[in-house]
């Protein structure tokens, strides 16, 4: 049933998520058509807007798949279907991710273009992962090794994004059961933003010290798995709650 659920809830939020990869695709397209006929102000300029865009219809989605599908009128309908609240808890969280690394991938992908057929230095397009690896002296063969686990663990980031969504917007819906969509979110990508931005901050500078990469990368994603862990549980628990009391 886990499968026919993360089913349910791709198709919950296909329609918003269709357009936030359409106007990513775009945006990276046309910015990197026009850095090619040198028009170096629009290229950075389109791509903005686009990725505004991006960022508002991934908010539609998430929240049609996190919040209207449970609390509006077709919760209770959702509820009957023969699935356990751990069952529901994780096809929400997996399908938002996959819509999630889906929006991370094709950055990376248009990246990897710029490097590859635009003779754009990869230190100078945002990579900002290789850059602290390069910047801190890693051996090439534990770079290589940590790109290549670059898609594992953008999946990892995302499933706690999508976890620490679903948890505050659990939270807000049960404190109070209102429309409070906008300052749940703001909670949620300001925190979020605090989060990762303390965690990059930290591994620079371990790294900077002299860090073994390979072992700070698993502390790294040790830390995101215990804390999806507890979350996970948190939103089963406080679901069950809600719908048998």
């Amino acid at each position: 049933m886990l499968s026919k659920g993360i089913n349910l809830n791709l198709k919950i939020g296909r329609s918003d998520f269709s357009k936030a990869i359409g106007f990513s695709i775009a945006g990276w397209t046309l910015s990197i058509l026009l850095a090619k006929a040198m028009t170096a102000l629009i290229g950075p300029l389109v791509l903005l807007v686009c990725s505004i865009a991006t960022i508002v219809f991934s908010i539609k989605g998430l929240n049609k798949i996190f919040s209207t599908s449970l609390f509006n009128a077709e919760g209770s309908f959702y509820m009957a279907l023969p699935l356990s609240e751990r069952e529901i808890v994780m096809s929400k969280v997996l399908a938002g991710s996959i819509y999630m690394l889906l929006i991370s991938l094709v950055a990376l992908a248009a990246s990897l273009v710029m490097v590859l057929f635009f003779d754009v230095d990869v230190t100078d397009i945002g990579v900002e992962v290789l850059k602290e690896y390069l910047n801190a002296d890693v051996p090439p063969m534990q770079i290589g090794i940590l790109m290549g686990l670059l898609p594992l663990k953008m999946l990892l980031q995302q499933v706690f994004f999508c976890t620490f969504a679903f948890t505050v917007l659990l939270s807000f819906h049960l404190i109070k059961p209102d429309k409070l969509a906008v300052p749940a979110w703001l909670v949620i990508y300001g925190i979020n933003f605090a989060i990762t931005t303390g965690a990059e901050f930290l591994c620079k500078t371990l790294l900077k010290n002299g860090f073994n990469s390979l072992l700070l990368e698993g502390l790294t994603d040790g830390f995101y798995i215990v804390v999806i862990a507890g979350l996970f549980t948190y939103c089963v628990k406080a679901l069950n709650s809600k719908f048998n009391m």
